[in-house]
């Protein structure tokens, strides 16, 4: 499993890629990987270009509680974005819909409508039935594969309907124990998946990077959740593998973690 880059070098290019703005506004957008990359044992200058951006707007995933503990203690200017490419990017800032933007949480799935919603998925009609509709106003919809809760114009999001492991008849949401591993002292971000496993039909394992030693975690994971939720395989890693776009590459951690030696 490759490392990435490090985060030294990413800096490096951050910085001398913000030095090439001269618009007197200055916007980025990042995934929360990216961030904490950016904010691990920072120097001066990367914190002085990302103070100087008038917005960072962080979405693609959930961010981690220390990633935006550490944003605020820098006075970031952090807002919180959710979309997809199915709704033309981020239509949900800071928990409020944009103006035209319509959310709804159906059988705790979250909906998007509006003028901002694809028409459906080029050449594949099942799945446009699935996920697209419109309703007898002619709002077109989109049914998104988070769940979440929506209530006084503000949106939360607790997960995604597909991070749900059942090993050995028991669910455990992968969100929940990805939470608990992230609030640990030594844990700067971690990553959980499946692996398949003969007997319990799934396994739960996860990847880490940090110092905490996996005794740490376990235990901090069945005191929180139950001894179910416990990854059976626990890597610590230098980084997380990412794809082109900074969002973890979970099929090739859950590949790599499966043939991994217990």
């Amino acid at each position: 499993m490759g490392d990435g880059p490090g985060a030294e070098l990413y800096r490096r290019g951050f910085n001398e890629a913000a030095s090439a703005l001269t618009d007197r506004k200055r916007l980025v957008s990042l995934v929360p990987t990216q961030l904490q990359r950016l904010l691990e044992d920072p120097d001066a200058e990367t914190i002085s270009t990302l103070q100087r951006f008038d917005a960072i707007l962080l979405g693609g995933a959930r961010a981690p509680r220390a990633v935006l503990k550490e944003a605020a203690r820098h006075s970031l200017k952090l807002h919180l974005t959710y979309g997809s490419s199915e709704t033309a990017g981020g239509c949900v800032y800071d928990a409020r819909a944009l103006p035209g933007v319509q959310v709804k949480v159906v059988d705790g799935r979250i909906m998007l409508g509006g003028p901002t919603i694809a028409s459906g998925y080029l050449g594949d009609a099942g799945l446009t039935a699935r996920h697209f509709s419109v309703d007898g106003s002619g709002v077109r919809w989109y049914a998104t594969d988070d769940l979440g809760s929506y209530a006084d114009g503000m949106l939360s999001v607790s997960g995604r309907a597909d991070d749900v492991i059942i090993t050995g008849g028991v669910k455990v949401s992968a969100a929940q124990v990805q939470r608990v591993l992230e609030a640990l002292p030594g844990v700067s971000e971690a990553a959980v998946v499946p692996v398949p496993d003969a007997q319990w039909g799934q396994q739960i394992a996860a990847a880490y990077v940090g110092s905490a030693a996996p005794e740490a975690l376990s235990a901090a994971v069945r005191a929180s959740l139950g001894a179910a939720a416990v990854p059976r395989r626990l890597q610590a890693l230098e980084a997380l593998p990412l794809l082109p776009n900074g969002k973890v590459d979970r099929m090739s951690l859950a590949a790599w973690l499966a043939e991994t030696p217990r």
